[in-house]
């Protein structure tokens, strides 16, 4: 049955807000969590659809697995220098987030920790940041660019020690990533729907799982290695007859009977049947 939570009282000496405390409050508008909190437990505000502001106080040193989770009309938040740690799928699925600000002493942004945030033009890495999980800023349809630490290529991308781990999808329709690249990390292109054509360089040597899976648009591929790089479960989407891939002619069969790029042998074939589009 459906919650409703119109106004709400916490205690003066609260230190955390406990797992699934508000879930499904779908009546909450707005919360000011009292500045004797430190952590915002698991779930504490998933699936509020109706929360459109959210104060956190600068005693908050983590935000929890799926904290906000589902949180449809929350527009804007503001992560203040006291949280070091950004949970698990703790904004995913904030559909109307269009604005996040990350404190100067995060450290980790957990995996999906922005997954499906479609509102969401542009993100600032600030340098306190060390990790970045798999997937944090997937499906992020209106991303344009990300400023601060690892931003690379002009704000198109995250790059982290030479792997690329996220891409801005709205940034462009056709890329070629950088040379520094060796690594194309987990997801890092994952539903990238807008996404035609990539270019990966000679500088790759892994490719990892669903690097690239769901880019529906994606019917161009071309894979420079001479090497076929290590390769990953669904790295790529089957587009039957759509899908090209195209690959250094002498290297044509070695890519076919490669583990994971055995895959998409239907779709491999020699460089040089069409030329590459520059970047757009």
């Amino acid at each position: 049955a459906e919650k409703e939570c119109w106004v709400i009282k916490f205690d003066k000496d609260l230190t955390e807000i406990g797992e699934d405390a508000f879930y499904e409050c779908y009546s909450l508008t707005s919360v000011t969590i009292p500045d004797s909190v430190t952590t915002i437990g698991n779930y504490a505000f998933s699936d509020c659809e109706s929360l459109a502001s959210v104060t956190i106080p600068d005693s908050v040193t983590t935000i929890g697995e799926g904290a906000f989770y589902n949180c449809d009309s929350l527009t804007s938040v503001t992560i203040p220098d006291s949280v070091t740690t950004i949970g698990y799928e703790a904004f995913c699925d904030c559909e109307s987030l269009a604005s996040v600000t990350i404190g100067n002493s995060v450290t980790t942004i957990g995996d999906s920790a922005f997954f499906y945030c479609e509102s969401l033009t542009s993100v600032t890495i600030p340098d306190s940041v060390t990790t970045i999980g798999e997937g944090a800023f997937v499906c992020c349809t209106s991303l344009k660019e990300f400023k601060g630490k690892f931003a690379a290529d002009n704000g198109r991308c995250l790059i982290k020690d030479n792997t690329i781990i996220a891409y801005a999808e709205a940034s462009g329709t056709t890329y070629t990533i950088p040379d520094s690249v060796t690594t194309i990390g987990n997801y890092a292109f994952l539903e990238c729907r807008s996404l035609t054509s990539v270019t990966i360089p000679d500088s790759v040597t892994t490719i990892g799982n669903y690097a690239f899976y769901s880019c529906n648009s994606l019917k161009t591929v071309y894979c420079k290695p001479t090497v076929p790089p290590t390769g990953g479960k669904n790295m790529f989407y089957k587009n039957a007859s759509e899908r090209k891939i195209y690959v250094p002619a002498g290297s044509v069969d070695a890519y076919k009977a490669k583990e994971y790029w055995s895959e998409y042998k239907d779709y491999i074939f020699a460089e040089g049947v069409e030329s590459e589009p520059a970047n757009d």
